[in-house]
């Protein structure tokens, strides 16, 4: 059930991401602000596509999770609010595809 959840889930997603470090970038920036279920579908999406463990989405992620520890303080920068403005639209896209195929099928 998982599994399939997950794969419906990641299906409508894929195509979202411009450059393939996005999705390693967003699983640092969810991990930081401690977003387990966006990180993991995130990080999973970059396991799809081969990058993820790779030198160039390790840097990536690390630095984002740097950031993402500093999302919800009070500081407030243009930096940090183009981070949050992509955690929070990535997040509300899986949302969107959870709540999606949550719906029962007539």
């Amino acid at each position: 059930m998982k599994r399939t959840l997950f794969a419906l889930i990641l299906l409508p997603l894929t195509a979202n991401a411009s450059t393939e470090s996005d999705y390693c970038e967003l699983a640092g920036l969810a991990t930081g602000a401690n977003k387990e279920f966006v990180s993991s579908v995130a990080g999973e999406l970059a396991n799809r596509q081969d990058i993820l463990g790779s030198p160039e989405c390790d840097t990536v992620m690390e630095n984002a999770i740097k950031r993402g520890k500093h999302l919800f303080s009070g500081k407030r920068s243009k930096e940090r609010d183009e981070d949050l403005a992509k955690l929070l639209e990535f997040e509300s896209e899986v949302l969107d595809a959870v709540i999606e195929n949550m719906q029962p099928r007539k």
